[in-house]
């Protein structure tokens, strides 16, 4: 789920969640593939490696209610230290005045209430495809509506407070970026341990996570917090 942000100096970046959801799929069959198909963040992924990883988002999809609860809880765990991580790096935006305390608050509880849906509904964590940036790096044109599912709006000047930041503040955020690109990464080689994810998928979808994190530091992107997107949507396979 990309989209292009165009900055003052008329130059376009990319824009990712900081977790895409691969798959939306049901647990019968056509019908299942379709939604994967019309939902799956991967397959906006460039290339023949997007394609694939597509096909593998939706493969994990379906092989995911035939887990044993046991299994189901390690992806759960790893998911609950991504969404806490987010938290975190909510909080790190609230002391460097980048979100005031409001709309943090109100992500905050969108990511406790994603996390126990998810767990209630026994739906399958979203696969981590990018770190996430809200495409606001030097000069870039502060949008005056950002919004999560429509559960709050930021303040109008967030780009230009994230421009501002010296290097120091902007790296405290970076660390803490890195360290939620970590944890997806663990949730990956957890779907691998699991038969979810095959190891060429596991690799593929590593390698774009780093990659893209290092791409956003690098263009001194700002990390965002999707906080809606903790697992698959409500149609999501489920045991």
């Amino acid at each position: 789920m990309y989209r292009k942000i165009v900055t003052r100096a008329g130059t376009a970046m990319l824009l990712a969640g900081t977790m895409i959801a691969a798959a939306t799929l049901t647990s019968c069959g056509a019908a299942g593939s379709r939604a994967a198909t019309q939902n799956s963040g991967w397959r906006s992924s460039a290339g023949s490696q997007g394609g694939a990883l597509f096909q593998a988002a939706a493969a994990a999809a379906q092989k995911w209610p035939s887990l044993t609860a046991d299994q189901k809880n390690q992806a759960y765990a790893i998911q609950a230290a991504v969404a806490d991580e987010q938290t975190q790096l909510l909080d790190v935006y609230v002391t460097l005045g980048v979100y005031d305390q409001g709309a943090a608050d109100q992500l905050k509880q969108r990511i406790a209430d994603t996390q126990a849906t998810m767990k209630q509904n026994g739906t399958m964590p979203a696969l981590p495809v990018g770190g996430g940036t809200d495409g606001r790096g030097t000069g870039a044109a502060a949008p005056s509506d950002v919004s999560s599912g429509g559960s709050r709006r930021l303040q109008p000047d967030v780009g230009q407070i994230w421009s501002d930041l010296t290097a120091d503040q902007k790296n405290q955020v970076y660390d803490l970026q890195q360290k939620i690109t970590d944890t997806q990464s663990q949730l990956l080689d957890l779907f691998g341990a699991l038969g979810l994810l095959d190891s060429s998928a596991v690799a593929q979808a590593k390698q774009q996570l780093s990659a893209q994190f290092a791409a956003a530091k690098q263009s001194g992107a700002m990390p965002s917090v999707n906080a809606g997107r903790g697992g698959s949507s409500s149609s999501a396979s489920q045991g």
